[in-house]
């Protein structure tokens, strides 16, 4: 199911869009530099709000000077991303913590939008910890 907060304006001439998917640690960081530091128009799709980063990502939405649109979905399926408006997007990053999520999402994105950059969060099974692997 997804829920879609209002957005609060047409994306202008600020800058590129760029849309993030997960609600982790590096999430929060992405949508917090591209945001403040980058000027860029950011959509956030969350797979909840309750957890620690979720609600951190949840409240700079909820500022009125921020131009963090936010979608709650809990996987980022083709009407999630549509949405979120990877078929305009200049990037996608895609944190979710499941790999197959990730993934799959970034196949769905790569056909809604082959020209966007990409970043995917992928645990590798033969080593250790966690590997950011390019989609684009």
């Amino acid at each position: 199911m997804t829920s879609t907060l209002h957005l609060r304006a047409e994306l202008g001439p600020r800058s590129q869009h760029m849309v993030i998917c997960g609600d982790d640690g590096l999430a929060h960081r992405l949508a917090v530099e591209l945001d403040a530091v980058c000027g860029e128009a950011v959509t956030v799709v969350l797979p909840s709000r309750r957890d620690e980063h979720g609600a951190e990502i949840a409240a700079l939405h909820r500022d009125p000077h921020s131009p963090i649109e936010l979608l709650v979905s809990a996987h980022p399926d083709e009407q999630t991303l549509r949405a979120a408006g990877v078929q305009r997007a200049a990037a996608l990053a895609l944190t979710y913590g499941d790999d197959q999520v990730n993934m799959t999402a970034a196949l769905l994105a790569r056909g809604l939008n082959p020209d966007a950059s990409g970043s995917v969060r992928a645990c590798c099974p033969s080593a250790p910890g966690r590997r950011a692997a390019s989609a684009g």
